[in-house]
């Protein structure tokens, strides 16, 4: 049988928090410029991954590379869970430089260079403002570090059940 479709529904650019279906939390990074990413917080582990493609950055190393000190990732998450992600958080180096070669296919020498990279990296990314106000509470027209520790806030809401995960349809 053959099937034509008129109109065909797209997921607006934007972050969507959700529970999947083994315990997990996580919010859709849906970029109109830039490759697609998740957050994703294990309550077991307490841990905050960025998920690329197959391979997991831990968030807290990224945050540092994008220039997020240790007081402010502690006010936003708590004094537990940042010590959780600190201390796990042990890739350093050579983390950053295989997120970045992920992201921008291109292998940074050294982590000075793969900070540089990504930081160019987010800043060229694009998402829906207004998508954003609505799912962060705030609205963002790029991935920025504001960004990231907004949507791992709203993880963390959601996780507590303080706030409904978001309706994508």
């Amino acid at each position: 049988n053959e099937y034509q479709t008129t109109n065909q529904l797209r997921l607006k650019s934007g972050v969507y928090t959700r529970m999947k279906s083994n315990g997990d939390f996580e919010s859709q990074f849906n970029l109109a410029k830039g490759f697609n990413f998740k957050l994703v917080l294990s309550p077991e582990k307490g841990v905050f991954w960025v998920q690329v493609g197959h391979q997991n950055y831990h968030l807290y190393s990224l945050l540092r590379a994008l220039g997020v000190d240790d007081q402010t990732m502690t006010s936003s998450w708590g004094e537990e869970l940042f010590t959780k992600n600190s201390k796990l958080a042990d890739g350093g180096a050579s983390e950053l430089i295989n997120m970045a070669e992920t992201l921008t296919h291109a292998r940074p020498a050294n982590e000075v260079e793969a900070q540089k990279a990504l930081r160019t990296y987010f800043k060229g990314t694009v998402i829906d403002p207004e998508t954003s106000e609505i799912t962060l509470g705030k609205a963002f027209d790029s991935v920025q570090a504001d960004t990231w520790l907004a949507a791992s806030k709203k993880l963390l809401a959601v996780q507590r059940g303080d706030e409904p995960p978001d309706e994508r349809d």
